[in-house]
């Protein structure tokens, strides 16, 4: 992926969250869990699929500040709170300033983004966490997640923590195969559709399971898993997506 692509899929991360999440965080607890994380990646790699990748993302507002100079300030007091180190300390992307920290354990990655949005005089703020890693590295990827899920509480945020399991097929799979795999998955999952989104390439549907409690809501229905297939030509592959309460990463 593209630097200027990554950049722009943390910048429309940061808007998803800002638009799904409130209602989420209103209605119930704190988001993923290790167990929900653990159920995801079993029902993927029974229908065959190779697990690749965990993602971990969330996206808390923060106060607004008065100059790009509070704006690092800013960052450093978190940078310091999460321990992170710091990556770049203020970069500007169209008419964002973004603030950046990251870290490695192993093939594990944690890495922040302060978002500074200009409005009027000041800079209105989002925190944008990502942690991921291999399917070797769940115990380090749940680790990460939740040193951050008590880091985040104790500085008086609310979490609300999305998870992608990214998987693949040693294959080109039809279409009626791809939606084979999907409904193996929800079925795992005891997940109901709600809708579905289907292209050449692309094949998503949106359900909602009472395994666990957190859920958006879309078109006045409950929603908390997404499960995406992607035909990939060039590599001879069919890639598959896990995600809830939605998928926030590429498929």
């Amino acid at each position: 992926m593209s630097k200027r692509t990554m950049q722009t899929v943390w910048v429309v991360f940061a808007l998803l969250l800002a638009y799904f999440l409130p209602a989420a965080a209103k209605e119930q607890g704190s988001g993923v869990t290790a167990a929900e994380t653990a159920a995801m990646v079993q029902a993927v790699e029974s229908t065959g699929a190779q697990v690749t990748e965990i993602i971990y993302r969330t996206s808390v507002p923060l106060e607004a500040v008065n100059s790009t100079k509070d704006l690092i300030d800013l960052g450093d007091r978190w940078s310091k709170m999460l321990s992170v180190p710091v990556l770049h300390k203020l970069t500007r992307e169209n008419e964002l300033q973004v603030y950046e920290a990251g870290k490695k354990t192993g093939s594990a990655e944690f890495q922040f983004r302060l978002i500074g949005v200009p409005n009027g005089e000041e800079y209105v703020t989002h925190l944008v966490l990502s942690i991921h890693g291999e399917r070797s590295q769940l115990q380090d990827l749940v680790q990460l997640l939740q040193t951050a899920d008590q880091a985040l509480r104790r500085a008086g945020a609310i979490p609300q923590f999305s998870t992608c399991i990214r998987g693949m097929y040693s294959d080109t799979l039809i279409d009626d195969q791809q939606e084979g795999k999907i409904f193996a998955v929800l079925t795992s999952l005891q997940a109901n559709e709600i809708e579905r989104l289907q292209d050449e390439t692309v094949t998503s549907v949106s359900a909602y399971t009472e395994l666990w409690g957190h859920f958006i809501t879309t078109n006045h229905e409950k929603m908390n898993v997404q499960v995406a297939t992607h035909l990939d030509k060039k590599n001879n592959v069919t890639r598959i997506t896990v995600g809830t309460p939605i998928i926030t990463a590429e498929y």
